[in-house]
């Protein structure tokens, strides 16, 4: 087993995250259940081990019942402007950089990669001060920025949507 090529002590073992695969997940050959079978041969008690199902999908479906229409609309937007135009782009890449801000750019967002969504929103709140200053030194204000509720939306979907439940 990995946990022990790689000398991973199952007393730290919390838990499993699968993809819901029948190999991941049977009850006599797969990972969970030889898992368990390890934790009990070591005198842990499997029923501590706590089994994740599809946590990543559960995300996804948890991203869509999420009312995010207006934080997306206007993350989108301000991203696209700064990063279609390349002049905006480099600018505000300078800035990021005598700022030493955390990041160097921000992240565009791929309708096809779901989980795309989630690294952008993090990005955008992580920057949201350095996208604030850039589009007002541009004369586009992005007045959401300023509204106590949009980043409450904003910062409660990109740190809770592991915790949703489908």
């Amino acid at each position: 087993m990995a946990m022990n090529n790689f000398e991973l002590p199952f007393e730290k073992l919390s838990g499993i995250a699968t993809d819901g695969a029948p190999a991941m997940v049977g009850v006599q050959k797969e990972l969970t259940a030889l898992v368990k079978k390890e934790m009990s041969r070591l005198s842990l008690d499997p029923r501590d081990l706590v089994v994740c199902h599809c946590i990543i999908h559960q995300e996804s479906l948890c991203a869509h019942s999420l009312k995010l229409t207006n934080v997306m609309k206007t993350v989108v937007s301000t991203i696209n402007f700064i990063k279609s135009r390349g002049l905006n782009n480099r600018q505000f890449k300078e800035l990021l950089s005598e700022l030493e801000s955390e990041y160097g750019d921000l992240v565009y967002h791929c309708e096809v990669r779901w989980l795309s969504r989630a690294n952008m929103l993090a990005r955008f709140y992580t920057l949201q001060e350095e996208v604030r200053r850039f589009m007002e030194m541009k004369g586009k204000p992005v007045m959401e920025l300023s509204d106590g509720k949009f980043l409450r939306d904003l910062a409660s979907w990109w740190t809770s949507p592991s915790t949703c439940q489908s």
